[in-house]
């Protein structure tokens, strides 16, 4: 939606860690991950990368102050060059090229939505 935001699970595990419980990595775990058609679309894709640009935006204004106007006009331009990479590859490209340009496009969206338009605040 467009609401989606990614990045909970990460401060889950480090709230729980930080609370002294222990974890532990199992390298040959096989771990099924099943991703129900509905999650499994190009705006699906673009709404969750972009929930997580839009999450690091928020948290990298929690820890220092706003970006200038200066700044905002730059990571806007990265954005437009971003997206633009992406339809190119989109229309010319296969798959395997043109969805990490969607991805790149999206979180740099999000970041920018999160960092200069955003009036969420963080806890």
């Amino acid at each position: 939606g467009a609401g989606m935001m990614s990045g909970e699970e990460t401060e889950v595990i480090q709230a729980v860690l930080a609370s002294g419980a222990t974890g532990r990595w199992v390298r040959r775990a096989i771990v099924h991950h099943i991703m129900p058609p509905e999650r499994q679309s190009v705006a699906y894709v673009q709404a969750y990368y972009e929930g997580a640009g839009r999450l690091s935006g928020l948290k990298s204004c929690r820890e220092g102050s706003r970006p200038s106007f200066a700044e905002g006009l730059y990571d806007l331009g990265h954005v437009i060059l971003l997206q633009a990479r992406y339809r190119r590859l989109r229309a010319f490209s296969k798959p395997k090229r043109w969805v990490p340009a969607l991805v790149a496009a999206a979180v740099a969206r999000g970041r920018w939505i999160g960092r200069h338009r955003s009036g969420d605040a963080l806890g």
